[in-house]
């Protein structure tokens, strides 16, 4: 029976995907079609060989079709004109894979389930309204915005139905937490390799949660971890070895759990929004050094990396309050000199007197008041978030300005500055007009990534005792 109800469904979602395409439909929606309904196979499949061996030789003998077919091409309602027709057997091959795993082990049936319905459901929905209406909001590759939020509605949707119709332990946070999964892991894969890697993925995260619910207090960096990396690699917000820096330094903060990632993707979401105000007005091609290199990633994410870790080793919680300082100092320098660059005046305390907007050492009332904003509001989220206590909340900031305060003086002082003998510029750059520059003031050693350590570094230490006093 099993056999017969699986191979007759099989065969009704291929004529439909034909009518489709006799109709005049586009063979990329007829193809879609078929991609959504195949995952209601599942359903049949547990209801009539759950926990029997004909359910993965069933799915092996779909596979085998779906192989058959791609290479003879029979049905061009399934046929791609880009070649992207191994999705299919991809698709096939990974309900094959958990169909195995589930007879050996069944707990993972019903995250087999979900796994399945997010790539039929969220991932076909995604690229029938990514084509519809995404227009040209690309977010990687040609994968746009709205597809993405289709294919989170649909995978959020679907791990709550089996959820709810099988009695899964799952709740709400935990289905959000497939959806974001599902949708990063989707934006990532290319070649009909997300048939594969988002039910497999899905799955896994899915039993995780179901079977030990404490898991759901840290999920949210495995969750958001693929989507981050699309959004920030993809964009050209990090170069490569930045964004590898940047993914340890996101493991680190789940270690304090979900809040802890939660503030540091506030931090980047409000460090890029300083990005944004800084470049209002400059052309793409104008944006010099806007993708973050490993040396800045590293120098303002060490101290925060660090006490997440010593939080990990030791559960005290005097080493959240100097995650969050860490953080917070870092944004606000990010702040002061991003927006800072916008002043027509600037003036050097330090060594009295005037200077050119975005030079080191110089201070101008729009960089002060960013500098003051975004740590307040960075500190204020925070404590909003239960992480900090009022008087923590205050040490925070206070402790925060002081590290931009010293950022000031040693970008006035000692951070090195070169002169470019072609154009005569000042610059912070060893290269610059395509040969190297002479040093012009400064120690060699105090770069800007340097002075940002540095700074860091004193912020949590006057956090630090400020709360043992």
């Amino acid at each position: 029976m099993p056999y017969l109800l699986s191979l007759c469904y099989i065969a009704l979602c291929l004529l439909i995907g034909c009518v489709m395409y006799r109709l005049g439909v586009d063979r990329k929606y007829s193809r879609k079609a078929v991609h959504i309904l195949v995952g209601a196979e599942w359903f049949i499949l547990h209801h009539t060989a759950s926990g029997t061996v004909h359910f993965p030789l069933i799915c092996i003998i779909l596979t085998s079709l779906l192989f058959i077919e791609y290479k003879l091409r029979a049905i061009p309602a399934m046929s791609s004109d880009k070649d992207n027709a191994p999705g299919t057997v991809y698709y096939g091959i990974s309900m094959s894979t958990l169909a195995l795993a589930s007879y050996f082990y069944p707990p993972l049936e019903l995250p087999f389930g979900i796994g399945v319905l997010c790539t039929s459901f969220g991932d076909g929905l995604a690229g029938v309204t990514g084509q519809l209406f995404g227009g040209n909001r690309r977010i990687i590759g040609n994968k746009t915005a709205i597809g993405a939020i289709a294919n989170f509605i649909a995978s959020f949707l679907s791990a709550l139905l089996i959820s709810k119709l099988y009695g899964s332990s799952l709740v709400v946070w935990d289905c959000l937490m497939i959806a974001l999964l599902s949708v990063g892991v989707e934006l990532l894969s290319t070649g009909g390799t997300d048939n594969i890697t988002v039910p497999i993925s899905v799955a896994a995260l899915s039993h995780l949660l179901s079977s030990f619910p404490v898991f759901s207090d840290y999920a949210l960096y495995i969750s958001a971890f693929p989507l981050v990396i699309a959004l920030v690699y993809g964009r050209g917000m990090l170069s490569a070895w930045g964004t590898v820096i940047a993914a340890i330094l996101g493991l680190a903060s789940s270690f304090i759990g979900n809040v802890g990632f939660v503030l540091l993707l506030l931090y980047f979401a409000l460090a890029k929004v300083t990005d944004k105000i800084k470049y209002i007005g400059y052309k793409s091609e104008q944006k010099i050094g806007e993708s973050r290199g490993t040396r800045q990633v590293i120098a303002n994410g060490a101290v925060a990396f660090l006490s997440a870790c010593l939080y990990l080793l030791t559960h005290l919680h005097i080493f959240i309050p100097l995650y969050v300082t860490a953080l917070c100092e870092s944004l606000s320098d990010t702040a002061a000199s991003g927006i800072g660059i916008r002043s027509r005046v600037a003036f050097d305390l330090f060594r009295w007197r005037r200077c050119s907007s975005g030079e080191s050492g110089g201070v101008s009332l729009a960089g002060s008041l960013a500098a003051v904003f975004f740590a307040a509001l960075f500190s204020f989220i925070s404590y909003l978030l239960g992480v900090l206590t009022l008087n923590q909340t205050l040490i925070v900031l206070l402790s925060s300005l002081l590290g931009v305060t010293l950022d000031t003086f040693l970008g006035s002082l000692l951070q090195v500055r070169y002169r470019c003998e072609l154009c005569g510029s000042i610059t912070e750059r060893s290269i610059c007009c395509g040969r190297s520059t002479v040093l012009f003031s400064g120690t060699p050693a105090m770069t800007n990534s340097a002075v940002n350590l540095l700074s860091t570094v004193f912020s949590t230490i006057v956090c630090f005792l400020l709360l043992i006093l």
